[in-house]
């Protein structure tokens, strides 16, 4: 087929009229033409590229026989695919709109299962990071910053001058480290962790301070001074 050639037909006024229609009718098989010369290789060339990107998935994914439902994931060096196993409630979470449809999926319920977020109360043996000592903050105190904290000379220096935390258990005596005089002062804790009394005094290291009566827990320091 021949492209048609598209003229416009000059005129006076009058004529122009009957000029456009001419015009029309040479645009409308000009149209026509490009529709069959191009739509043919505009149809193979979908086809072809349809073809390309089949072979593409299929020469890039591993074997699919057998792997229902599994779901294709980048590999860790990150040139390839693997499968994943996903099991059915795998597939109901990802299909999850939002966290909350995923609780429900999970059977997590806040205050229930999972303590709320504003004034949670939890149970069992709960665990925090201990920060430093120096720590002045809003930050969780664990048992083991607040030792700390609360002996923070649990042992400065040595010889004259050394300081150290003193303590024994319930009915135990309880003596100052060996060498030199040292300053002490003692908490006497009753069995109710109220304080009983104390004593503060000064003697030789090695010497028991405390005897160990029954009931009291014993806490203190001490300081040598010679």
């Amino acid at each position: 087929m021949t492209a048609p050639v598209i003229r416009q037909y000059p005129g006076t006024i009058p004529d122009k009229g009957q000029a456009q229609t001419e015009f029309d009718t040479n645009v409308d098989g000009w149209l026509d033409w490009t529709t069959l010369q191009f739509a043919p290789d505009l149809v193979a060339f979908g086809t072809w590229a349809d073809g390309v990107r089949a072979s593409l998935i299929a020469g890039n994914l591993p074997p699919l026989t057998g792997r229902n439902l599994d779901a294709v994931r980048v590999n860790a060096a990150g040139n390839d695919v693997e499968f994943a196993d996903v099991t059915a409630a795998g597939w109901e979470l990802l299909a999850d709109v939002d966290p909350e449809a995923q609780r429900t999926t999970l059977g997590l319920i806040f205050g229930t299962t999972v303590p709320p977020i504003d004034s949670p109360i939890f149970t069992g043996n709960v665990r925090a990071p201990t920060v430093a000592t120096s720590t002045n903050s809003t930050q969780i105190a664990t048992t083991a910053f607040v030792k700390a904290a609360a002996h923070p000379l649990a042992i400065v220096g040595a010889g004259v001058g050394e300081f150290v935390s003193i303590s024994a258990p319930v009915a135990t005596a309880l003596s100052l480290p060996a060498g030199g005089t040292w300053i002490y002062f003692l908490l006497l804790i009753n069995a109710a962790g109220g304080i009983s009394g104390h004593e503060s005094n000064h003697a030789a290291g090695g010497s028991t301070i405390y005897g160990g009566a029954g009931g009291i827990q014993t806490l203190g320091w001490a300081w040598r001074k010679a």
